[in-house]
């Protein structure tokens, strides 16, 4: 399985990587940026299977980028899972909202644990 993970914190996308071995997923990219993302799904010879998105990116919020993804015939209906704190949220806006409007297969709320 080709995983591409997309997150501005380069220390996050580390324990990723580490946790998607221990757990058998041996093939994942990392993208800074959302920028970086789009570049690395334009240049990659297939689709990736999964799209791991942290929600706070400075370039393009999570959201914005699964939409965009969405309307790529390859990604219609991957799997993509955003992630975020739940500080992140404001009161308005909830992780199901995220689902709906911007065709995430979820969206992960944890609370920060450091």
């Amino acid at each position: 399985m080709r995983i591409l993970a997309v997150d501005d914190d380069e220390p996050t996308l580390e324990i990723l990587g580490i946790l998607l071995a221990r757990l058998g997923f041996a093939k994942m990219v990392e993208a800074v940026s959302a920028k970086e993302a789009m570049e690395s799904i334009k240049n990659s010879p297939i689709p990736y299977d999964c799209i791991l998105l942290d929600m706070q990116m400075p370039d393009m919020d999570g959201i914005e980028l699964c939409a965009r993804l969405r309307k790529l015939s390859d990604y219609a209906r991957c799997p993509i899972i955003n992630k975020a704190e739940k500080w992140w949220f404001p009161h308005s806006v909830q992780p199901s909202d995220c689902v709906r409007r911007g065709g995430l297969g979820a969206c992960i709320a944890a609370q920060r644990t450091y």
